[in-house]
């Protein structure tokens, strides 16, 4: 369901056994586990944290469920982010333990903070009949990316906050400071992005806001290519249709019409 959310770089810093993780990996790919396995134990006695949760990987493999919880709550100790998600994951399928709501979202959250966005969409499938209690944890999110100063996480809260399928509620307010804040925190918006939250702005016909919309619009880089041959050929309002617009171009076209049409306010 969250596949435009954005995975943040993890918190883990470790390159100790950086070597042995990496052959473990391709062991694992290759279901040769036990050769796995003593990769990852390497990797870990290096002091590799993410051996952690890639050993319990092997041990849930192996059928050896109790190895799998001991290695994940050895790798939450050390502060391995993926650990808190598969910790949340026993407790949410009951995976040799009992099935824990409280205790799969107090991991799940965790992880969350560390980077880990499986961990959004795993909260979802925990609360997804329970429209209320999920609601409260995507505005948990908001707060959270705001007091975190994460770039990513405010491009996913920002993400959220436009998102219709939630009881959050659409507002504009917030949709503009989750954008700017993630900008200043140094997410990059795509084009396509970038051009909505222009036209948002401008659509307000606020002067403060319709300013920082060509200010938006200003930074795009219009190629030779559509000044020189597409514009004089396509120097249509707006308003037209576009079809008959090389797709490649669209953006381009809809950022230069606007450009000139708002130009007062520059």
């Amino acid at each position: 369901m969250f596949d435009w959310l954005q995975e943040n770089i993890s918190n883990n810093k470790s390159v100790a056994g950086e070597k042995e993780l990496n052959e473990g990996i391709e062991f694992y790919k290759n279901r040769l586990y036990y050769d796995a396995k003593a990769s990852f134990i390497l990797a870990k006695d290096k002091g590799n944290i993410e051996a952690y949760h890639n050993l319990a990987k092997v041990y849930y493999k192996l059928n050896n469920l109790e190895k799998n919880r001991y290695y994940l709550e050895k790798g939450v100790e050390k502060g391995d982010a993926k650990s808190f998600y598969y910790l949340g994951k026993i407790y949410h399928k009951g995976i040799g333990v009992k099935k824990d709501k409280e205790r799969a979202e107090y991991f799940y959250k965790k992880a969350i903070k560390k980077g880990i966005i499986e961990a959004i969409e795993a909260i979802y499938q925990l609360y997804h009949k329970d429209r209320e209690k999920l609601t409260s944890i995507i505005k948990w999110y908001i707060r959270e990316a705001f007091l975190h100063r994460d770039g990513k996480m405010m491009y996913n809260a920002w993400l959220f906050v436009k998102d219709n399928s939630f009881n959050v509620a659409k507002n504009q307010q917030l949709s503009f400071k989750c954008f700017e804040k993630a900008t200043d925190y140094g997410y990059k918006f795509n084009k396509k992005e970038n051009l909505e939250m222009a036209k948002e702005y401008i659509n307000t016909k606020n002067i403060k806001y319709m300013k920082k919309g060509l200010e938006i619009l200003n930074n795009f880089q219009i190629s030779n290519k559509y000044i020189n041959d597409i514009y004089p050929k396509y120097n249509f309002n707006i308003k037209n249709e576009f079809s008959e617009i090389p797709e490649e171009y669209q953006i381009e076209h809809e950022v230069y019409i606007l450009r000139e049409k708002y130009r007062q306010f520059s």
